[in-house]
């Protein structure tokens, strides 16, 4: 079975497209042929079989190769071609919100 990686995914339109490994070879993809029915993200790795029609080449019967790729962490922080160093600068540009001071509230 081939691999491949997505491309791009619309979820509005449930249509898409995998670039396959090796072959160099774009086909597109409904997501009624993802296996258990849910919506993929770009990067994600997947294998497929393809199928082939008179408007093209076809992605079928897709299988996720593992967890979708993490867009976020919880600071909003991309974590996709990023390494520790680039998080750090990204946090170090925030404001220290423990030296701001809160005016005193009084009955």
């Amino acid at each position: 079975m081939p691999t491949g990686v997505v491309k791009w995914y619309d979820p509005d339109k449930e249509i898409g497209v995998i670039t396959s490994d090796g072959a160099d070879l774009e086909l597109r993809v409904q997501r009624r042929a993802v296996r258990h029915g849910s919506e993929l993200r770009s990067g994600e790795r997947v294998h497929f079989d393809i199928w082939f029609d008179a408007s093209g080449r076809w992605a079928n019967n897709i299988q996720r190769l593992g967890p979708a790729p993490a867009e976020h962490d919880r600071d909003g922080t991309e974590l996709l071609g990023t390494d520790r160093a680039d998080i750090e600068r990204t946090r170090s540009g925030r404001p220290d919100l423990r030296s701001v001071s809160m005016p005193v509230r009084r009955p």
